[in-house]
C-alpha cells in the first residue's frame, strides 16, 4: 500500500478538546488540571443558570500539550 503523504497528513492534523465549567466547580477543575488541561480564561457573566449570570471557566487540551 502506498504511503506517500501519510506522515505529512498526520503532522497537519490538529486536535483539541475544550470544556466549559462553572467557576464554582473546583473538583472538576482539579481533575482536568491533573489530566493536563490548561485553564485558558475566565468568562465573566457568560452563562445564565436559574435566572442568574454565572462566571464560566474554559479549559483546553491540545495535541501539542500531550507531546510535551
Amino acid at each position: 500500500m502506498p504511503r506517500d503523504g501519510d506522515d505529512k497528513l498526520r503532522a497537519e492534523i490538529r486536535s483539541e478538546c475544550k470544556l466549559w465549567l462553572k467557576i464554582e466547580n473546583k473538583a472538576s477543575q482539579r481533575v482536568l488540571e491533573k489530566l493536563g488541561f490548561q485553564n485558558d480564561i475566565v468568562l465573566r457573566n457568560y452563562t445564565i443558570n436559574k435566572g442568574q449570570l454565572r462566571d464560566t471557566v474554559l479549559y483546553s487540551l491540545l495535541s501539542s500539550d500531550l507531546m510535551s
